[in-house]
């Protein structure tokens, strides 16, 4: 009987672990090392916002939104346009945005997971 409780209350304290470190979520991307899966869960469901700032360094801006049957795409490419990009393509989890100025151009890469 001893056995069983302590199985009981080990299987119990696993999985208060797994779901409150959301381990069932895929992995941050590695760039992403300042911020929890938890954190990034708890911004976007305490913002209205349809694109929510996750973190910024020196290479990259990351964000999260709700996906609200495929109308965060729609938002990302809105978001891409006001900074003066162009969408370009898109492959798989890959969106490709074209930023053209008088010397250069510049293909951004945004998507899921590492990059």
């Amino acid at each position: 009987m001893k056995k069983q409780i302590c199985w009981l209350m080990m299987l119990s304290l696993l999985l208060t672990l797994f779901f409150y470190n959301k381990w069932y979520y895929p992995p941050l991307p590695e760039q992403l090392s300042g911020v929890s899966k938890r954190e990034v869960l708890n911004r976007i469901q305490h913002l209205e916002e349809p694109l929510v700032k996750i973190e910024e360094n020196e290479d990259y801006e990351f964000y999260i939104s709700h996906m609200r049957q495929g109308r965060a795409y729609d938002v990302l490419k809105e978001h891409m346009k006001e900074k003066g990009n162009a969408f370009y393509s898109q492959e798989g989890s890959g969106y490709f945005f074209i930023k053209i100025n008088k010397d250069s151009s510049l293909l951004h890469k945004c998507g899921q997971g590492s990059m």
